[in-house]
């Protein structure tokens, strides 16, 4: 995705995974753009050049309580990148309450460092400059699976795949992951006791097993939960479940206790 010449996007509560950039910006690369970024996460996202996850040049932008995890860049920003030029008749760029963990090579790269960033995680190697910012280990829930499949049927009309499972599964249990089968990328439609269908057209030499990747919602004891700051932080996490201010937490899920997983 590419934003261009003082655009006005506004990214609330979706998910980018697995993309790919022959040049900057694995998902999304914002050039003289004014971009609201909330309760998003860049996950898996990959770049030749910088911003594994997401870059920009005089980018202007704001970003609330994103997570950016296991995004890898050729050169440098592997969970972000950007580069920025102070402007007297635009809004400071902002980053608070922001989630970089796991990224490659280091996590966030600032060129000019004229940013306001505070409140955010960056694990490992933390982030120079700004105050308050973290390294420590963010400690998200474990809920990834591997499912081995015997069969895979394609439906080209309904751009979907059926993959036979021989673990019994819970109807719909999976409904809405993110899943892959080695480089392919998709979304589970849904699954009965014995099938998994996923959107798109899987080809045939993907591999025999399907791993449903882990959703980055907070573990018990995660060191995330209330790091965050008020009053700069998105009032929803990105399951539209409420945050409870003053004490937040840093990235795009908020820890409830009781709360079933919606992801």
């Amino acid at each position: 995705m590419d934003n261009q010449k003082f655009s006005y996007p506004k990214f609330k509560a979706n998910l980018f995974y697995g993309n790919r950039a022959d040049g900057s910006g694995g998902a999304m690369h914002l050039d003289d753009s004014l971009a609201d970024l909330e309760n998003n996460i860049f996950a898996y996202n990959r770049a030749k050049k910088q911003g594994g996850g997401f870059g920009g040049t005089h980018g202007w932008y704001h970003a609330l309580n994103n997570t950016v995890a296991y995004n890898e860049a050729g050169q440098d920003g592997g969970g972000m990148h950007l580069v920025n030029i102070k402007n007297p008749f635009l809004r400071p760029p902002k980053l608070r309450n922001n989630l970089f963990a796991f990224n490659k090579p280091d996590q966030v790269l600032i060129e000019e460092n004229y940013i306001d960033a505070a409140y955010n995680t960056m694990h490992p190697g933390g982030f120079k400059g700004g105050y308050y910012n973290n390294a420590t280990a963010p400690m998200f829930l474990d809920d990834s699976r591997m499912l081995e499949f015997t069969a895979a049927r394609q439906d080209a009309a309904a751009y979907t795949t059926e993959l036979s499972i021989a673990e019994p599964l819970k109807p719909d249990s999976l409904l809405g992951r993110i899943a892959r089968v080695g480089d392919f990328w998709t979304m589970i439609r849904g699954n009965t006791a014995g099938t998994v269908r996923v959107w798109g057209l899987l080809p045939a030499t993907a591999g025999t097993a399907i791993e449903i990747v882990q959703t980055f919602h907070l573990s018990s004891d995660s060191r995330a939960i209330n790091g965050g700051v008020y009053p700069d932080f998105a009032p929803t996490d990105i399951d539209g479940e409420p945050r409870y201010p003053p004490t937040v937490d840093i990235g795009a899920d908020e820890y409830h206790k009781v709360s079933p997983l919606k992801r």
